[in-house]
């Protein structure tokens, strides 16, 4: 399995725990907003604002830079003659 597999593989694994998770917190969040009083619901859709966008990020714009990053590291270790650089993400097979 090469690196961008793998990471294909553990988004499907963790995909339908992350939305579990986020819904559940979604649905208490418009529980509070709908029911609680005025003096939260500017809190509370600032929470829900930011569980759906850190939700989509965890999801798809992390695998994507993460794969991205990998890629350009081996770009760069190629140029170099093979020195992987400083920080640089390695895969173990």
């Amino acid at each position: 399995m090469n690196f961008d597999q793998v990471v294909n593989l553990s988004i499907a694994q963790t995909l339908s725990r992350s939305f579990n998770t986020s819904l559940t917190v979604v649905f208490v969040l418009l529980t509070l907003f709908l029911f609680g009083g005025a003096s939260i619901q500017g809190f509370v859709l600032a929470l829900l604002v930011g569980i759906i966008s850190g939700t989509y990020s965890s999801i798809f714009n992390a695998a994507t830079l993460l794969t991205a990053w990998r890629g350009l590291d081996q770009r760069v270790a190629r140029r170099s003659g093979g020195k992987i650089p400083a920080g640089a993400v390695t895969a173990r097979h």
